[in-house]
C-alpha cells in the first residue's frame, strides 16, 4: 500500500523532514502564499479557472479562482512545459492563485458567474468578497495543481464583461449530448484543459449540471480516447519496437510501442522519499488488452486516462496501432504533486521526440536502463500483464 503523510506527523515535524522528503512541500508553498495580501476583499483576474469539489456530491464546494499576478501563466500546463518551468516555479505561480468557496447542490443550483468565467476566451477581472479573510490553505492533489489560499465566499462580481467563446456558448443553449459536444470541439482544436473546464462548469450536455473537476478531467480524457481508438482499428501495426522517453519534474517515462494488436498498460513505480511513498519502490499498474477498459483504473487513477489519450493522439498521427507499455518512475525530486496534467504533458513531451528503434522488446528494456531507469526489468515483469504476455510470444 502507498502510505501518505499523516497530518499529526506534519504538526509535530514542523519542517524537519521526518517524512523523508527532500523538501517540505507545505512550508515551501506557504512561504509563497505569505506574499499575497489577504483580506475580506480580493480583486484580481481569473485565468479563467475554478474548482468543483466532489466530497458530499451532489452538495459540493464550488471555488472560483483569481490571481493578482499574470493570469495567463497561473493555470496553463502546456505553457509551463514549453517554458521549462520546474516544480518551484510552478508553486510560485500557483500559490498566488486562490479563491472563495461556497456549498451548492449541483442538481438544483446554478452558478452563472462560474459559467461565464468558464466560457471566457481570456482572463476575466473579478472581485471576490469573503465572509472572513481567507487563510493560506495549501492542499496537494494527484489530480489538479495546488492552490495557495481559500476562504468562505460571500459574493463574487465580474469587473468586466468576459469575451465569451461563441462556439462554446452555443452548446450551453443547445441540448447536445456531452460526448458529441466534446468531440466536436476537440476536433476543432480545443485542448482537454478547456473541455474539462466546460464540462465541469455545466456548459455541456442535455442537462446542464456542474461536474466535480476530477470527474470532468477523467471523463474528457476517456471520451476522446474512445473516439481515437475507433479510428486506430483500421491502421496497420508498427513493425518494430519503438522507445520514447521523457524526464520532467523528476518523473521518468519510458514508453514502448510494440508490434501487435491494441493493448495499453501503465505501470508506476514510486521511489522512496517521493511524495506518496516512504519505504521501498511502490509499484502499481492498470491496463487493457484488445479493447477499451470499462471499469475505472483505480490503481493509478487519472494518470491512466491522461497518458492513454496522449498515446492515442500519437498513434493516430502516425496512422499505426501498437501494444503500448508505459513504465513510469517517480523519483525523490517530485516532492510536491502537481496534478494529473504533468502525466499527460510528460507523455506528450516524450512522443514529440524521435523514437529509438529495436528488434525486440528485450533490447529496448535493456537500453532504458542506460536512460536512467532504476527498477530492474524483473521487478517490472512481476507487475505487468503486458510484459508477461509479450514475454511468451516474443522472448
Amino acid at each position: 500500500m502507498v502510505s501518505v503523510i499523516r497530518p499529526e506527523l506534519c504538526i509535530r515535524c514542523k519542517g524537519r523532514l521526518w517524512c523523508g522528503l527532500s523538501k517540505c512541500p507545505i512550508l515551501e508553498a506557504r512561504r509563497r502564499v505569505k506574499e499575497v495580501r489577504l483580506s475580506t476583499e480580493l480583486s484580481g483576474y481569473s485565468p479563467p479557472s475554478f474548482l468543483v469539489g466532489w466530497s458530499g456530491y451532489p452538495d459540493v464546494n464550488v471555488t472560483p479562482l483569481v490571481t493578482q499576478e499574470d493570469p495567463r501563466r497561473a493555470d496553463n500546463p502546456s505553457l509551463w512545459v514549453r517554458e521549462g518551468l520546474g516544480i518551484d516555479d510552478i508553486l510560485d505561480l500557483r500559490m498566488t492563485l486562490g479563491g472563495g468557496s461556497r456549498r451548492v447542490n449541483v442538481r438544483r443550483d446554478v452558478e452563472e458567474i462560474v459559467r461565464e468565467i468558464a466560457m471566457s476566451r481570456s482572463p476575466v477581472a473579478a472581485d471576490l468578497f469573503f465572509e472572513k479573510p481567507p487563510r493560506p490553505s495549501v492542499s496537494f492533489s494527484n489530480v489538479f495543481p495546488p492552490i495557495g489560499f481559500r476562504g468562505p465566499l460571500k459574493d463574487m462580481e465580474l469587473a468586466e464583461n468576459p469575451r465569451v467563446d461563441r462556439r462554446v456558448e452555443r452548446f450551453y443553449y443547445d441540448e447536445v449530448k456531452v460526448r458529441d459536444a466534446v468531440l466536436y470541439l476537440y476536433q476543432r482544436g480545443y485542448d482537454v484543459y478547456e473541455l474539462s473546464r466546460y464540462l465541469s462548469a455545466g456548459i455541456l450536455g442535455v442537462k446542464k449540471r456542474m461536474v466535480p473537476t476530477r470527474w470532468a478531467i477523467t471523463a474528457v480524457d476517456s471520451m476522446i480516447s474512445e473516439e481515437l481508438l475507433r479510428e486506430l482499428r483500421g491502421y496497420p501495426s508498427v513493425e518494430e519496437v519503438l522507445l520514447f522517453h521523457s524526464h520532467l519534474y523528476d518523473n521518468h517515462f519510458f514508453i514502448f510501442f510494440i508490434p501487435g494488436a491494441w493493448a495499453f498498460e501503465l505501470v508506476e513505480a514510486w521511489a522512496p522519499k517521493s511524495f506518496w511513498s516512504r519505504g521501498s519502490f511502490v509499484i502499481l499498474s492498470d491496463g487493457e488488452m484488445g479493447r477499451s477498459r470499462r471499469e475505472y483504473a483505480s490503481n493509478v487513477g487519472g494518470s491512466y486516462y491522461a497518458s492513454k489519450i496522449a498515446v492515442l493522439e500519437k498513434l493516430v498521427e502516425m496512422r499505426r496501432r501498437a501494444s503500448v507499455l508505459i513504465l513510469r518512475e517517480v523519483h525523490e525530486g517530485y516532492y510536491a504533486p502537481l496534478g494529473v496534467w504533468q502525466v499527460r504533458e510528460n507523455v506528450r513531451n516524450a512522443l514529440k521526440g524521435k523514437p529509438l528503434r529495436f528488434g525486440s522488446l528485450r533490447e529496448a528494456l535493456e537500453h532504458a536502463r542506460s536512460l536512467g531507469m532504476r527498477v530492474p526489468v524483473s521487478q517490472w515483469k512481476r507487475h505487468s500483464l503486458l510484459l508477461k504476455g509479450v514475454q511468451k510470444t516474443l522472448f
